[in-house]
């Protein structure tokens, strides 16, 4: 084992050689370890987690540090109470884990949002998604678990790795997961965090840091940095004294002490002030658990309106450490009512996502572990404060969350609590046992999460009866065979998620639901048949969503006996001519059967001023020039910039593009996503808008043999990844072509100080045997974070520049193909190292 002396020196040569490369990294956040072909430091960027800003004593990083650093430590324990900042420490060390350690360092840091209950399935998952593995979703049984436990034992058995675990709340089984604990000094360790010292113990943790509350000047900072310093309200004597009682009264806990000071921000009254501290002193009365909760729903009750505190409590129903998706969240609470504005979905979306900004900036959300941007979660104190308001505080807002232990006993509650039960949480459960509801009756229930649990007709049945308020229903994810009639007693419904089910018909009586805005039928793979009248009534729809539906639209002509009726259903089936009757009607997502209905769609003015996304599916007769055409641009047809994304036209054996294929954006204002499939043209230009206005966030191509050259021409200001895959015959990929085109398709010159695409952020090429070249010269890409190659022997050069990728995370490829790269210039070693760094094998 190397000693801590021959490290600096290794880390002083290192430093010198790549240019300050270990300060890029103290900047952009990773972590480092040791590569035993090459005798450098490389570094492996580990996923920077969002920290609140809580500040964390100099002596408990140190005392951290000091048991990182120690090799015959190999499980420590951060316990302390909710809310004293256990995990900002935990993810300090996700972070920073480098400023901390003396010694040996990591190949790898993992994650682990720990479920309650505990899921040994499910904490394998996270780990198999770090480590780059891919675990189908358990059912539970010990088989699975036993085979993903030795699989995640020999992946972790090649590393040194560093496993963090938020919130234990009693002993893991580390050998059941397949976690190493031979030698830690070669293995790795295990850091977690608990509000129970009996936990630490139970865990057999070698080392334990125990989270102090702040002293009396630490805990005043914190707060003064949470208040606006323009209002200078504590300069007023009275209110100063009464904000060191509030600061006092928060026993140096961290999150009370943000949480009180964001939401007493700029109030100047003293009377604000002195109820403040009356309401915390009187949380002194109650057990300790409590008491915080006092503290934390001054900033429930100081949100601005009705409408966040509903919002807030609607997350609560998601359990400890689950990340909320921002989209799902928002169309929920568009189904609930809480949105309206009778300004259509667009602007209703754009409240939602407002809604959540404000939630987040007043520290009651945070923002997700995974992904910052389009993730949230709740913070498991503020979790608890929502549960409890929503049950003693706001009983109109009653929160049910049904766990496998409750089915087991039975959910019993008084008939009050049934009457004011609003939102019934019943996700990832088994109740295929069950022929009649185990919950009571909810009348007043708006609500029901039933995806991803086994549920059947019946007993959806025995909810309908019972649920006659409900308006948001998600049965996505199901398996869910048949929709019962009787959830046309569902009159208030306003949100109807199918997808991912095995239905195969939709029942009439669903068109009686007249309030229903939402309609998703995505991945409905065996629906077949849908009678006129179960959509054709819907005059509140909004958005009817049945992307890669079972059910195809093979003709326009009504009189088509084709369409009239589906084999063996006596009703005549829906058409598209019903959809022009939606009135409503924003958003359409579809895809056609036939190139003949593909072609005549544009006759239909209503729909193409909706269509978000529309494919050509099983077609074996080729496309109009109407639609796709030899040289010409892709939709010209009518749909009045609206459609969000243009699919592969070739499936299922259909015909490929051929020519030229010309793809002017200028038509599509509204493109978000273009996928292009099995073209025949050795040529495709993609071109840009001269006012740089494109939308254009995703670009995929697949299995395209013939393609030779892909060419991108002037500026794409929102693309975020482009994906090749399976194109055998391409050459060249084209990310700066403009400068033979000045005058072609308007794109105007690109200046080298410019990016093509700013936010451009991954780039997977895969099984690309025959290409040379992804660019002419180094690219400026500022945001850039992963190259992806695999199965592209003949690329010999990137156009990378150490300068021009400033973001650049990992470089994931086949190592013959990275020996084999040729760095030009007479820097050429200076790159190569530059760039090594985040190079990682595939």
């Amino acid at each position: 084992m190397a000693s801590s002396g021959c490290i600096s020196t290794v880390a002083s040569h290192i430093r010198q050689s790549l240019k300050d490369a270990l300060q890029y990294l103290c900047v952009s956040g990773g972590s480092v370890h040791r590569d035993d072909r090459e005798s450098i430091w490389r570094l492996h960027i580990a996923p920077r987690l969002p920290v609140w800003g809580d500040r964390i004593p100099k002596e408990t990083l140190l005392e951290m540090g000091k048991y990182l650093s120690d090799d015959s430590v190999g499980i420590i324990g951060i316990h302390g109470t909710g809310g004293i900042g256990k995990s900002t420490l935990l993810k300090h060390i996700n972070n920073d884990f480098h400023r901390l350690i003396t010694g040996r360092m990591f190949d790898l840091v993992i994650w682990v949002a720990v479920p309650h209950p505990v899921s040994i399935p499910k904490i394998q998952s996270q780990i198999a998604q770090r480590l780059g593995l891919s675990f189908s979703r358990s059912t539970g049984s010990d088989v699975p678990v036993n085979r993903q436990a030795k699989l995640l034992f020999r992946e972790l058995s090649k590393k040194r790795f560093l496993l963090l675990l938020d919130d234990l709340r009693e002993r893991l089984d580390l050998a059941m997961v397949g976690i190493p604990l031979e030698d830690p000094a070669e293995n790795g360790k295990i850091v977690f965090t608990t509000r129970s010292s009996t936990v630490c113990t139970d865990m057999g943790a070698d080392g334990t840091v125990t989270m102090k509350p702040l002293d009396r000047t630490q805990a005043w900072e914190l707060f003064c940095s949470k208040m606006d310093p323009e209002d200078k309200v504590l300069e007023n004597p009275s209110v100063r004294r009464l904000a060191e009682k509030v600061v006092d009264d928060c026993g140096g806990l961290p999150l009370l002490l943000i949480m009180v000071g964001r939401a007493m921000a700029g109030r100047s009254d003293p009377d604000e002030w002195k109820d403040v501290v009356r309401a915390m002193d009187a949380s002194e009365e109650v057990p300790d658990r409590v008491a915080p909760l006092f503290a934390l729903k001054l900033s429930y009750e100081n949100l601005e309106t009705d409408i966040m505190r509903s919002a807030l409590i609607f997350c609560a129903m998601y359990p400890v450490g689950w990340e909320l998706s921002r989209a799902e969240l928002v169309e929920f609470w568009m189904g609930e009512g809480l949105l309206d504005g009778g300004d259509g979905i667009h602007e209703s979306r754009k409240r939602g996502q407002a809604l959540i900004d404000g939630l987040l900036y007043a520290r009651l959300l945070e923002a997700g572990m995974t992904d910052s941007e389009h993730k949230v979660m709740v913070h498991d104190a503020v979790r608890d404060m929502a549960l409890w308001v929503a049950e003693r505080e706001d009983p109109e807002h009653g929160i049910l969350v049904v766990s496998e232990e409750q089915l087991l006993t039975g959910v019993t509650m008084t008939e009050r609590r049934e009457q004011v039960i609003r939102r019934i949480w019943m996700r990832d459960l088994d109740l295929g046992v069950w022929s009649s509801s185990p919950i009571p009756n909810c009348p007043n229930n708006w609500t029901l999460l039933l995806n991803h649990t086994s549920v059947g007709s019946r007993l959806l049945s025995g909810f309908f009866r019972l649920m006659g308020s409900l308006r948001v229903l998600d049965l996505s994810d199901t398996e869910l065979e048949e929709i019962p009639d009787e959830i046309g007693l569902l009159a208030e419904l306003r949100y109807l998620n199918l997808s991912w089910t095995y239905v195969t018909s939709l029942p009439m009586a669903l068109g009686g639901l007249v309030k229903l805005r939402q309609l998703v039928l995505a991945h409905t793979h065996l629906l077949r048949s849908i009678p006129r009248e179960a959509i054709a009534g819907l005059s509140c729809l909004q958005v009817l969503n049945m992307w890669d539906c079972g059910y195809y639209w093979h003709d326009i002509d009504s009189s088509d006996a084709s369409v009239a009726a589906a084999p063996g259903e006596g009703d005549r089936q829906l058409e598209l001519c019903d959809l022009e009757r939606l009135c409503q009607l924003e958003e359409l997502h579809i895809g056609l059967g036939s190139s003949h209905a593909m072609g005549s769609i544009t006759g239909f003015g209503m729909l193409c001023r909706c269509m978000r996304r529309l494919g050509l599916f099983r077609n074996r007769e080729g496309l109009p020039p109407a639609v796709y055409g030899q040289g010409g641009a892709i939709s010209r047809g009518g749909f009045d910039g609206s459609l969000m994304e243009l699919p592969p036209v070739s499936e299922d054996g259909g015909r490929a593009w051929v020519g030229l294929l010309h793809v002017s954006l200028d038509e599509l204002p509204q493109l978000e996503w273009l996928f292009l499939g099995e073209c025949a043209g050795e040529t495709t230009r993609v071109v840009a808008p001269p006012e740089c206005s494109n939308v254009l966030r995703k670009f995929v191509v697949l299995r395209s043999d013939v393609l030779k050259v892909l060419k991108f021409v002037g500026r794409f200001p929102n693309v975020q990844q482009i994906y090749l895959e399976n194109c055998r015959g391409m050459e060249e990929l084209v990310l700066d072509g403009d400068d033979e085109h000045d005058d072609d398709g308007g794109a105007g010159r690109v200046r080298w100080w410019d990016s093509h695409f700013p936010k451009l952020r991954r780039i997977d090429l895969r099984f690309l045997p025959a290409l040379k070249s992804i660019g002419r010269r180094p690219l400026f890409l500022p945001s850039l974070e992963t190259l992806f190659v695999n199965g592209c022997p003949l690329l010999s050069r990137l156009p990378l520049h150490m300068n021009r990728a400033p973001k650049l995370r990992e470089i994931v490829g086949e190592e013959v193909w990275w020996d084999a790269l040729a760095w030009g210039g007479s820097n050429a070693g200076e790159v190569h190292n530059f760039f090594m760094r985040v190079f990682e094998p595939s």
